[in-house]
């Protein structure tokens, strides 16, 4: 194991930013300890699915995101 990813002698915080700023070294744009936290935890919870960008999961609709009330004026 890495020492900067040591458990016992590393905050899950001082990890999650050790592997932030590797993200960022290795191109991956800014990369904050925020968003590192938040994949961490998505796993955690969900698995690989957890890590998905969802907004190419969401099922669409005909009238997309238009108002309700709009889409019921124009039928």
């Amino acid at each position: 194991m890495r020492e900067r990813y040591d458990p016992a002698r590393h905050t899950p915080a001082e990890r999650e930013q050790a592997k932030a700023a590797e993200l960022t070294a290795l191109g991956s744009g800014r990369v904050s300890r925020t968003t590192v936290q938040r994949m961490r935890l998505a796993y955690l919870k969900q698995g690989l699915w957890g890590l998905l960008d969802h907004r190419t999961t969401r099922a669409s609709t005909p009238t997309g995101r238009a108002d309700e009330r709009v889409v019921a004026a124009v039928r």
